[in-house]
């Protein structure tokens, strides 16, 4: 239906109008910017002219880990960080690969191996012994990022954790990518690396008889599921239970990781009153 005019106008005076309008245009005026002309926020620090634009960013919202690895392992520190860089030497901005290296940083946390006990059950998890602060990828909390078949640019396993140097839990913390050109500096951008190891299987597995949360868990999946890994440990979900974020295969037969947790956990809610891990009903309360 075509809008009168008027009502148009009358629109347009609008508060609600006006609000959601600029954000548009600003963002429309920063894309038109950053490619066309307006210098980079820290072009400065290179290149007066801002000849490159680098755009940093992550592959997940949140990438979770456990803190403890003694006895059970969901997920290790692995974060990811990619970035593509715009050369607007020219008239015509392109995506650039070549004459260029990127590196990245983590200002504020340089060291994980004082935060989590993953590097002492690295070799039983995952077959590897790995040099303090190292990730499964080879990657460390500082590098160099390498050019992808996308024509963007990644770091894959950066072992980071929610624990700053100084002790602070922050789960969004920034790293720091710099493109140079023949060592020089050309442009600066942030981008955050999010980490979280609020999994809380505790909210529900509270055990008995001095028991850890993770040996509740392995302890009921032991009962429903005629394993034996209360006596293999440090367990490794994804060994059997296929992880795409792992890229681990599973076992045939076996229920991915997802559909595993899912599925076992819907149907086991906590009744009023009753603690999911000490349950006696017989359903395993909120196991797997």
């Amino acid at each position: 239906m075509d809008i009168p005019n008027r009502t148009r106008k009358e629109n347009q005076k609008s508060p609600n109008f006006r609000r959601k309008l600029l954000p548009t245009a600003f963002l429309a005026m920063g894309a038109i910017g950053i490619l066309f002309g307006a210098k980079a926020s820290s072009a400065g620090q290179g290149s007066a002219l801002g000849d490159y634009v680098v755009l940093g960013y992550n592959d997940l919202g949140m990438h979770c880990m456990n803190q403890d690895f003694s006895e059970i392992c969901i997920l290790p520190p692995f974060n990811t960080l990619r970035a593509t860089v715009i050369d607007r030497r020219n008239e015509d901005p392109k995506i650039a690969t070549t004459g260029i290296t990127l590196e990245y940083s983590i200002p504020g946390n340089t060291n994980s191996i004082n935060k989590t006990n993953f590097w002492d059950h690295s070799l039983a998890l995952f077959g590897v012994q790995l040099p303090p602060n190292v990730g499964l990828t080879g990657n460390g909390l500082n590098g160099s990022m390498a050019l992808t078949a996308d024509k963007d640019w990644m770091v894959t396993g950066i072992p980071i954790t929610p624990v700053t140097d100084t002790g602070v839990l922050d789960p969004y913390q920034f790293a720091q990518i710099v493109v140079k050109r023949n060592g020089v500096v050309k442009d600066v951008t942030q981008a955050v690396v999010p980490v979280s190891w609020e999994i809380h299987c505790d909210y529900c597995h509270v055990p008995k008889n001095g028991d850890s949360v993770a040996m509740d868990i392995l302890k009921k999946h032991d009962r429903m599921h005629g394993t034996n890994l209360r006596n293999n440990r440090p367990v490794l979900c994804a060994a059997c239970h296929a992880d795409p974020a792992l890229g681990t295969p599973g076992m045939p037969g076996v229920s991915s990781m997802s559909s595993a947790m899912h599925t076992s956990h819907a149907k086991r809610t906590v009744k009023p009153g009753v603690n999911a891990a000490n349950d006696s009903s017989g359903d395993g309360g909120g196991s797997l």
